[in-house]
């Protein structure tokens, strides 16, 4: 197994350098010298995530070595925007279940994968089959929130919760509670149960901070996001300071701060937040490899397993082809019908494609929670007509922010 995975990450991060050397040398053309130096971002290096590799296959009988492995390269692919770390969990978690498939620890890592590959059916018959092996595992209701909210469950994902709050009121539960206030229109809420995840993580998980920032950034709350993001030395946080300094008006060091972070981790938030920045700014060329590096990093993502319909979606109707957003919008709806964001997804694909009638109906199922999200409220207003002026209301600088 090492050979090959080994090759094919190895294969994965050629690519994606090769496609952003192309938005280096676009940028370095176009922009002016930053007014302000990058941010520190921290992106781990896979010595970790190896050396279990190592121990796992040292062992091929000991079932923990391989659901330790399987964890970490699950944990690893998404810190670092790898989707060829996915191959590797799934195989080490299938090796774990093999050896001793009542584990529920296995369980709900394979959860956890099934989440991250976006395939959330699975997901939720794994959370379901560890909460009845486990009922006093956080974890693995943790994993049961997640499958329901994003098949758009929401009421039996605030019911798990309500049980994973009782179990462990810590920050996993506490971000999560956060979340499910968000999607229902409570913003004051959602920021208050996040600085409490803040403070139960105390420095654990440096992302939680960076998840603060974006809450915050959802009111125009500039100081307090900048704060957030800078407490933090990962991807998210850099992209956070991205977005500040690009409602602040320097677009320059936007963009040099995305195009340098794409290079690191090219994370599909990452990404988008780059073609808006070069869109506002006209960078035509840099915005036409962009889009090539989307359409490279979600082909990548396919080949690993990840279901990418609706974020690729969302991107091809803002940035590229609208009839094939359609199509992938389509796909995303029919698979998870009750969320918002499919339905989200496809009202602004129809919306681009031409397609209004079709796009209101969906608009007005995509905001029947009242979600606060500014970039989804923004794409839902500018189709319906409605519920700009309580968007502007509650955030001042929402179009400098976001593009719809």
């Amino acid at each position: 197994m090492t050979t090959s995975r080994t090759a094919r990450t190895l294969l994965i991060t050629a690519v994606v350098a090769a496609v952003v050397g192309l938005l280096v040398g676009r940028f370095l053309t176009y922009s002016d010298t930053p007014t302000v130096p990058l941010p520190t971002v921290v992106v781990p290096d896979d010595t970790e995530v190896r050396a279990l590799q190592a121990t796992a296959e040292a062992a091929p009988d000991n079932a923990a070595a391989w659901q330790t492995l399987g964890l970490a390269a699950t944990d690893h692919a998404i810190t670092t925007a790898d989707p060829a770390w996915y191959a590797v969990a799934d195989d080490a978690l299938e090796r774990a279940t093999e050896l001793d498939p009542d584990d529920h620890f296995t369980t709900i890592a394979s959860g956890r994968l099934a989440l991250s590959l976006h395939d959330f059916t699975t997901a939720r018959e794994l959370g379901l089959s560890a909460t009845a092996a486990a009922p006093a595992s956080a974890d693995a209701w943790g994993v049961l929130v997640d499958a329901h909210v994003e098949l758009g469950d929401y009421d039996a994902a605030a019911t798990a919760l309500d049980t994973m709050l009782a179990l462990d009121p810590d920050l996993s539960a506490l971000a999560r509670a956060s979340y499910l206030r968000q999607l229902n229109g409570d913003l004051d809420g959602a920021i208050v149960a996040m600085r409490q995840a803040v403070a139960a993580g105390a420095g654990s998980n440096p992302t939680v901070n960076a998840l603060l920032g974006d809450l915050l950034l959802q009111r125009g709350d500039l100081d307090a996001a900048r704060a957030a993001y800078e407490s933090t030395a990962t991807a998210a946080g850099a992209a956070g300071l991205a977005r500040v300094a690009a409602a602040e008006g320097d677009l320059a060091t936007a963009e040099l701060i995305l195009t340098d972070l794409a290079g690191r981790t090219p994370a599909p938030p990452v990404i988008t937040a780059l073609a808006e920045v070069q869109q506002r700014a006209g960078n035509t060329e840099g915005l036409a490899d962009t889009v090539e590096l989307a359409r490279t990093v979600a082909a990548l993502q396919i080949d690993a397993g990840q279901v990418v319909d609706l974020e690729l979606a969302l991107f091809e109707a803002s940035f590229g082809d609208p009839e094939r957003a359609v199509e992938l919008a389509e796909l995303a709806h029919e698979a998870r019908p009750d969320n918002v964001y499919a339905a989200g997804s496809l009202a602004w694909a129809n919306h681009v494609a031409g397609n209004d009638a079709e796009a209101r109906a969906l608009a007005t199922d995509a905001t029947r929670l009242g979600t606060v999200d500014t970039a989804h409220e923004l794409r839902m207003a500018a189709i319906t007509g409605e519920g700009m002026d309580a968007l502007l209301a509650r955030n001042p600088l929402a179009e400098e922010l976001f593009l719809p």
